[in-house]
Parts: structure tokens; C-alpha cells; sequence
């Protein structure tokens, strides 16, 4: 009895188990009913870390490439400025900027230098005439992380005549707006009438000119030598006289000017020419005065009271003592003038010397005054590098001149 309650207790067993095995081969993931909280299926966790490595791993988008403006000329405190623009790069930290320059007479650029700007801006420039050229990528993140755009193309700029690039588009019709576009160097290595450099600062003070008062327009020429560095400038008078000026530094800004000095009726022609973007320009200067011979029509240079110095430049032999701590003594014999300056404390280790010395220090701008008695208004500096300026006139005519009374003086508007 027993073994027969046993074996149909194993039977039993054996068909449990029989269906149980059945149900898991056959039913699928489909057929199983997910309840909240259990845990995802060996399937679905690897798609899900496949989205996130995706995602983790897409490298960052690099900045876009800056387009950058030709410089714009401007003149500086001891230099002369380009200065290269352009516009700000969404999302960019920073730019890197690569400049090679050249001195007019080199034929190829030098070595580049490289340099990092948070600025959509930069700014180089010399005291000499040097081309520049320049090539900008904009760049987002630091260390390992940054990312930068491609590099620009190149923008040129340049200290010498065409110093007056913008955008790199071409020069539009001038106008009276256009003011931005002027440029003192313009005229540089001009050659032509002043009044037609485009791109001259001041070629309006060449327009409708009568400089000897004849009631016809007179004119001014410009030729230029480069190899001696120099220029020659001809005033064409309205009535077909011809005057020629002595060469002076390419440099030079000229001035012209016309005034009846000696009461003849017939004008005297001034002639200078200023250094104003130098280093020093009260120390730098050139002058000249025509006088017209009525016999013969022709312009001839009137001998001035002042020592000549190169070119045109024309001043005072003046006479320093040695210097007393930072006092100095200075004398104009012809004048009959002597003043004691006082300077700054590093001036005599910086600028001067601690003997006794003579120099020529030249008129740095002339201009004719007008009224009841004109004259030739002188302006010099007897430092360089200092900001005293002495003031003085030249009167007379037919061949005869004097200095007159030494004033602490300078011109309005230098």
C-alpha cells in the first residue's frame, strides 16, 4: 500500500515539473508583464549606455573664422598705428594673431609672431615705413579643451603712402564723410599736385590758392625722389611764374604762404615744412623765403638772420652751460637772450648732457602774421624733448631781415 501512495506521489512530481519547464522555454519577453521597480532587461541597459557614450563623445563645434579689415593708419604718440579690426566670433574666448612685417625696402616679410587678443581688435605699428600683414583664427575653451577656427586670410596694413586701407574693399568716391579714410602719409611718396591726393589730411589747404594776390588760382607740384629719401615741391602761379623749393625730407608736410612783408605790393612767398608724426617735431623743421624780383619776374631765396642747418632748417646757434643739478642755462648771443630752465630730474641722464654744449636748434614752424607791420612768426624749442617753446619775428624785406624780441611762445593749434 505504501509503495503503491509513493509512486503516484513521484508521478505527480514529475508532471509539475515537466509543465513548469514547458512555461519558461516557451513564453517570450513580450508575453511577460513589467511591474514598476524591476530591473531593465540586459537588452535595453546597453541601448541606453549607447545613447550617452554618443552623446558624451560628439566633439564641440569650432568657432567660425574671423574675417579681418586691412589696418587703418593713425598717427601715435612716438609711432605711427595700424590698427586691424574685425568683427566678434559668437562663442569665441579669445583670437590668436599672427603678424609678419617688413620694412618698404625688404623684399619678403619676416619671421611671424604670434600673440592672443580677447579684443576683435589689434594694433601694431613703427616709426619707420614698414608694411605689416596679419592673419587671425578665433578659438573657445582653455588648455586641451580649445578649439580654434581656421586661420583668416590676410589683411595688410601698412606706415607708409597707401596707409590708408579699411576694409580691404577699395576706396569709394571721396566725400566730406569719408574722414576716416584720410591719412597724413598719404603724401609721402606722392607725386602730382598736392591738391589731388585723395587721400591726404590736408590737400584742402591746397584748393583755391592765390598766394601772390593776383586774383588767379596758383598751384602746387610734387615730385619725389625715393632713393635720396627726399622731396621737391614747385608752386605753379595762376600767371604762369614757376617757383622751385629746395628738396626736403619726403616727411615733410609743407606749408605755403603768401604776404607782402615790405609794403611793395608785391607778396613774398613762405615756404616750410613740418615733421608733425615725428619722434620730437619741435626739434625738426625746414623754411624758406621768396622774394620776387620785379625786373625779372623771378622767385629768389631771401637770406634770413638764422644759422642753416640741413636742408632747409634754419634757427639759433644757442649756447648751454653745464648743468646744474636739473637747471640749465642756455644763451642766444644774436638775440642778446639768456634764461635758466629748469627741467625734470631725469631729464639731464635721459636727454642732455652734463657738459657744456651748443647746438642748432631750428625754427619748427613759421607763418607770415598780418597787419599793420607783418612779419615772419618763428617758433623754436631750445630742448629736445621738452615742452618749452620760444616764439619770435622776422621782419624787413628788399634783402634785409631782423630777428626781433625772444618770447616764451608757441603756435596755436601745433
Amino acid at each position: 500500500m505504501k509503495k503503491t501512495k509513493l509512486t503516484v506521489l513521484i508521478l505527480t512530481l514529475m508532471l509539475l515539473t515537466s509543465a513548469c519547464g514547458s512555461s519558461r522555454v516557451e513564453g517570450t519577453m513580450d508575453d511577460a508583464v513589467k511591474e514598476p521597480g524591476t530591473e531593465p532587461s540586459v537588452s535595453e541597459e546597453v541601448s541606453e549606455d549607447s545613447s550617452e557614450a554618443t552623446a558624451e563623445e560628439a566633439p564641440a563645434k569650432a568657432p567660425e573664422t574671423p574675417a579681418v579689415k586691412d589696418g587703418i593708419t593713425e598717427p601715435g604718440e612716438d609711432s605711427v598705428i595700424v590698427r586691424f579690426t574685425w568683427d566678434a566670433v559668437e562663442g569665441a574666448d579669445g583670437y590668436e594673431v599672427c603678424e609678419e612685417n617688413k620694412y618698404i625696402k625688404e623684399d619678403s616679410f619676416r619671421e611671424p609672431a604670434y600673440s592672443e587678443t580677447a579684443e576683435n581688435s589689434y594694433e601694431t605699428g613703427a616709426q619707420d615705413e614698414f608694411d605689416f600683414r596679419i592673419k587671425v583664427r578665433a578659438f573657445s575653451g582653455e588648455g586641451e579643451d580649445r578649439i580654434y577656427s581656421e586661420w583668416s586670410a590676410y589683411a595688410s596694413g601698412t606706415t607708409r603712402e597707401d596707409a590708408t586701407g579699411t576694409s580691404g574693399e577699395g576706396a569709394g568716391p571721396e566725400s566730406e564723410e569719408d574722414e576716416e579714410d584720410l591719412s597724413f602719409f598719404a603724401i609721402w611718396e606722392y607725386e602730382g599736385y598736392v591738391d589731388e591726393c585723395r587721400e591726404y589730411v590736408w590737400k584742402k589747404e591746397f584748393r583755391d590758392c592765390d598766394y601772390d594776390s593776383d586774383g588767379k588760382t596758383d598751384r602746387v607740384n610734387r615730385s619725389w625722389d625715393g632713393d635720396r629719401q627726399t622731396a621737391v615741391y614747385t608752386v605753379e602761379f595762376g600767371n604762369g611764374d614757376r617757383l622751385t623749393v629746395p628738396e626736403g625730407w619726403e616727411t615733410g608736410f609743407p606749408h605755403i604762404q603768401g604776404g607782402d612783408l615790405n609794403g611793395d605790393g608785391i607778396n613774398e612767398i613762405l615756404v616750410t615744412l613740418t615733421y608733425d608724426t615725428g619722434t620730437d617735431p619741435y626739434s625738426y623743421g625746414d623754411m624758406w623765403l621768396f622774394e620776387k624780383d620785379p625786373a625779372s619776374g623771378k622767385y629768389a631765396e631771401a637770406q634770413l638772420p638764422l644759422a642753416k642747418g640741413e636742408n632747409g632748417a634754419k634757427g639759433f646757434e644757442i649756447e648751454y652751460e653745464k648743468p646744474e643739478g636739473n637747471r640749465i642755462t642756455f644763451s642766444i648771443k644774436e638775440a642778446g637772450f639768456t634764461r635758466t630752465e629748469e627741467v625734470e630730474e631725469d631729464y639731464v641722464s635721459s636727454w642732455w648732457t652734463e657738459d657744456a654744449a651748443t647746438q642748432l636748434r631750428c625754427v619748427y614752424y613759421a607763418e607770415i602774421t598780418e597787419g599793420a607791420s607783418p612779419a615772419i612768426r618763428c617758433y623754436l624749442a631750445p630742448f629736445p624733448r621738452h615742452y618749452l617753446s620760444l616764439g619770435f619775428n622776422i621782419s624787413g624785406g628788399n634783402g634785409k631781415y631782423e630777428t626781433g624780441y625772444i618770447e616764451i611762445d608757441e603756435p596755436e593749434g601745433f
